[in-house]
């Protein structure tokens, strides 16, 4: 099967790690969306997949592209860009310590903090036009 882009070498091995080792069926399911979104979706504007309102963190993950995410915390675009980092991988931006890029006060990865929720503060259908209204 032909896919519309080419996954980073250590997002291969990520995805074929997670598909031994996944520790639920949540995890299971983001992993299975994430690659799917990465091979064949492009998001020519950023898409929303951990939204700050849905998280006592005021985390947000968004995806642009095929597989550039953007990770920072805040409830306004003034917030966003003093916390904002950019990667241009999903293993980049996993294994992001939390506390290292002040977003958390304790050291933990973005991975870890999903687990945490059980992936329920994650969507997985939904883009931002620039017109639409959060």
């Amino acid at each position: 099967m032909t896919h519309e882009n080419e996954l980073w070498p250590q997002d291969e091995a990520l995805f074929s790690k997670i598909e031994k080792e996944k520790v639920s069926a949540s995890e299971e399911h983001f992993f299975q969306e994430m690659q799917k979104k990465m091979l064949d979706e492009n998001a020519p504007w950023p898409e929303t997949l951990v939204w700050e309102h849905d998280n006592q963190d005021h985390l947000y993950l968004l995806r642009q592209g095929y597989d550039e995410f953007m990770l920072g915390k805040g409830t306004s675009r003034e917030e966003w860009q003093h916390s904002e980092i950019h990667t241009m991988n999903l293993s980049e931006v996993l294994f992001t310590n939390l506390k290292e890029v002040n977003l958390l006060d304790r050291d933990i990865t973005l991975l870890q903090w999903l687990r945490e929720h059980d992936f329920s503060c994650v969507r997985y259908n939904h883009e931002n036009d620039g017109n639409e209204i959060l």
